[in-house]
């Protein structure tokens, strides 16, 4: 948690439902406080959605592509017909390319 008390967990849930989450600083010992259900609809991303399947196809807005669920990096590149390392340069900003979710932009590169 930050000095506000604001935090996010990024993890993947595979099934709907009643979960206790408990946050604690290293070395300390913590009891859930709250719980917390988690709706169908927004559990997504996990091995039991996108094992298997073909993930859609993101959306292109000129040079920017909106990724969509359960899409990857090369993937991504794939369907835009470059190279990974191509997408890659292009998006130097990402620092952990298997941290990327459905909403993210990337930027396409244009030909010279």
């Amino acid at each position: 948690a930050n000095a506000e008390g604001k935090w996010h967990y990024r993890g993947m849930l595979t099934e709907p439902g009643v979960y206790a989450i408990t946050a604690q600083l290293p070395g300390t010992t913590a009891e859930p406080t709250q719980t917390v259900t988690i709706p169908s609809d927004v559990v997504f991303g996990s091995k039991g959605d996108c094992f298997n399947k073909t993930p859609p196809f993101g959306t292109i807005e000129g040079d920017t592509y909106i990724i969509n669920y359960c899409e990857y990096f090369s993937l991504i590149a794939n369907r835009l017909g470059i190279t990974f390392a191509e997408l890659r340069a292009a998006n130097q900003q990402l620092i952990n390319l298997d941290y990327l979710k459905a909403g993210d932009t990337l930027n396409i590169p244009v030909e010279p």
